[in-house]
């Protein structure tokens, strides 16, 4: 857990960069027999990322907090199934720890759903909840020692599934798509979102290349009269791995390169082939760079497909939606385009830039990106689940990483701490410094306890 003022978050520790902070604070000192003291649970979640210290840095003294680690459950993982609530639908979440423990599904302050749950397990809970649009929910275990990690949040959109219809000339892929997604209930038939190649370009639509390149310059037209700001260029041949949600292990065997035509600030990359955009969202579509067949890309012969183009609806062409990510606390991260505040889960609001890059928040939550009043999509923050594991490295082995380091005991950090030539105290800033950094692997320790609120 991390201190930030009079307040805590659930961000892990940042042991390295305080290390780091610590050795050039010794170094500026002049102290001569300057040394650093780490007082530490090691965790080893947060030492494993921590290597050693520049040659010639103060030496370091290690004591680690005896005793066996604490029983813990926690929520380890939380998804929604499926993506978009119509308006039913189902919560998956994992659990950790060493017995049994009852559990609860919260959404919009109403609990749904309840149980009771062996470590390891993983819960499905069917819900239906009566708000519409954007809602928050977490899963809820029974509070234990370390309370930071019983509750684990999530966010969802509901309403009713969207009407979607498909051109006939497309070809049989994304026929049987929208075929699957009908019989699956996630989508109906009607004149709502099309599915088509973009020489039948309209709004709302989710647009693929035409499979006849003697056909692209009657999509470019049929862009520019639907007010989409992208134009189909020259013609490229892979294969090339795709990058993007969804979408990982397929690769593009033929597109067209998308140039922007017009204000594309509102439009956001989901996939990209070479570092190139190959996918591409905005007000009302979505437009892929290759045709909807498998001499295009493998995309359209794979499990993912219909999931794929699920999501590309339900997150990117519901009116009001445009998904939700999870972040750990702190992470840099950016909010989607054509949104200007970030609703807080006590529901203050604060103005963003679309698209610009900030911070997630430190306080774990659902917090919603909103357009004017609206709602339009989620910003989930959770602590990272390994900070759950409470797994502890040896004082030796936190040594050895560190290379300067030497383990010590509690009974000699007075020692080691005011060790300076057997004498004389250490300076009273370099003193103050080690004192900051145990109060800071303190907090670390004790992230279970409960956070007060914002000052």
């Amino acid at each position: 857990m991390r201190s930030r003022g009079c307040a805590h978050s659930t961000a892990r520790g940042d042991a390295e960069a305080a290390l780091q902070r610590a050795a050039t604070v010794v170094k500026e000192s002049g102290v001569p027999t300057g040394r650093i003291v780490v007082l530490t649970d090691g965790q080893a979640s947060t030492w494993g990322r921590v290597g050693s210290l520049p040659a010639g840095s103060a030496p370091i003294a290690v004591v680690t907090m005896d005793g066996a680690p604490r029983a813990n459950a926690a929520v380890t993982m939380v998804a929604t199934e499926p993506l978009h609530w119509n308006p039913r639908g189902a919560v998956r979440a994992t659990v950790s720890g060493g017995d049994s423990t009852t559990w609860r599904v919260i959404v919009e302050g109403r609990t749904l759903a309840r149980g009771s749950a062996q470590p390891g397990a993983t819960i499905l809970a069917r819900v239906q909840p009566t708000a519409r649009g954007w809602v928050a929910g977490a899963v809820e275990l029974a509070p234990d020692e370390l309370r930071a990690d019983d509750t684990r949040h999530f966010a969802a959109h509901v309403g009713e599934p969207p009407r979607i219809t498909s051109d006939p000339a497309s070809g049989p892929f994304l026929a049987g798509a929208v075929e699957a997604l009908v019989r699956g209930g996630r989508a109906v038939r009607g004149t709502g979102v099309l599915l088509a190649a973009a020489d039948r370009a309209r709004k709302p639509a989710l647009l693929f290349a035409p499979a006849d390149p003697l056909h692209i310059p009657d999509a470019n037209r049929a862009l520019e009269r639907a007010g989409i700001p992208w134009r189909f260029g020259a013609r490229r041949e892979g294969p090339a791995p795709l990058a993007g949600a969804g979408v990982d292990g397929a690769v593009a065997r033929t597109w067209h390169v998308l140039s922007a035509s017009g204000d594309v600030s509102g439009a956001d990359t989901l996939v990209r082939v070479g570092g190139a955009p190959w996918a591409v969202a905005g007000d009302g579509y979505v437009l892929i760079a290759s045709a909807a067949d498998a001499a295009a890309t493998d995309l359209t012969v794979r499990a993912a497909f219909v999931p794929w183009l699920d999501a590309l609806l339900t997150q990117r062409l519901v009116e009001g939606s445009t998904g939700a990510v999870e972040v750990a606390p702190g992470r840099a991260g950016g909010g989607p385009a054509s949104v200007d505040l970030l609703e807080s889960p006590d529901g203050t609001a604060i103005p963003v830039r679309a698209g610009s890059a900030r911070a997630a928040p430190w306080v774990a939550g659902v917090h919603f990106w909103r357009r004017g009043p609206e709602r339009v999509g989620a910003l989930v923050v959770n602590a990272e689940a390994a900070e759950s594991d409470l797994a502890a490295l040896s004082a030796d082995s936190i040594a050895d990483r560190l290379g300067t380091a030497s383990a010590t005991s509690a009974s000699e950090v007075g020692r080691a701490t005011f060790a300076a030539g057997g004498r004389r105290v250490l300076d009273r800033s370099l003193l103050a410094v080690a004192l900051l950094l145990l109060l800071a692997e303190t907090l670390v320790a004790r992230r279970g306890l409960p956070k007060p609120q914002e000052a």
